[in-house]
């Protein structure tokens, strides 16, 4: 907790941290948080979200930017609530990551940037995400490089606004895959032929997929663009959205 014009940097090397009912690393007010990790070290930070009003939603929370770099791995385990959260921008640069979640894996509000590294998620709700649906020039999400592998119940990469691959190797499994998907029928009386009962039958499907959990593979709001890369995506929904 210090002033917004100072960032605060965390050097892993070899490092572990749990916490039964908070954010082992919460940081409140600074200009961003640097998280280092050293080459060839294992780290891993764990613990419980308390999920109260106010309180971090992530293991790793921070109020500002956050950006990891260096060659080390960390793990990350979230028994309740997201893995890492920025209220802000979050940039991966380098490094190794395994992170299981309760919720969302990865999250960053305005912007979530992916240099390079291997990030692999396991997570009960999205893979990652950017939350910004306020200012239409935030909530993006940018993958440049890396190897990505995402296996989430709800959406693989979803992004308020932007989503842009522009390279780098992405698979994802959501929602436990096709199979575990809805049986999608064509009417086949045609939309002008049965009137009431087709707008109707419209009608309910659209409350339907409304009140239904999202299981896209990649999807954005706005604006969808893979300039480069790989992206393979088994979806209970769409893969591309």
């Amino acid at each position: 907790d210090i002033p917004d014009t100072k960032a605060v940097r965390l050097v892993f090397g070899g490092f572990s941290i749990g916490c039964p009912d908070d954010a082992p690393i919460n940081v409140k007010a600074a200009d961003k948080l640097i998280i280092t990790l050293e080459n060839g070290t294992e780290n891993s930070v764990s613990g419980n979200i308390s999920g109260e009003e106010d309180a971090p939603s992530g293991i790793i929370f921070s109020k500002s930017d956050i950006s990891f770099n260096g060659g080390g791995k960390l793990s990350v385990v979230s028994e309740s609530g997201d893995g890492i959260v920025s209220k802000d921008k979050l940039k991966i640069i380098s490094g190794s990551f395994d992170i299981k979640t309760a919720d969302d894996g990865i999250t960053g509000r305005d912007l979530v940037a992916v240099a390079d590294g291997q990030i692999k998620i396991e997570s009960q709700g999205d893979g990652i995400k950017s939350t910004n649906a306020d200012d239409t020039e935030k909530g993006n999400i940018v993958i440049q490089g890396g190897a990505l592998d995402i296996t989430s119940e709800n959406d693989g990469i979803q992004a308020e606004n932007g989503l842009y691959i522009m390279g780098g190797d992405i698979k994802i499994l959501s929602g436990s895959g096709n199979e575990n998907g809805e049986v999608h029928r064509d009417d086949m009386m045609g939309h002008g032929f049965g009137g009431r009962f087709n707008e109707q039958a419209e009608q309910e499907a659209s409350d339907t997929a409304e009140e239904t959990e999202s299981r896209k593979g990649i999807k954005s709001v706005n604006m969808l663009k893979i300039s480069g890369g790989t992206v393979t995506a088994d979806s209970a929904d769409d893969s591309v959205h």
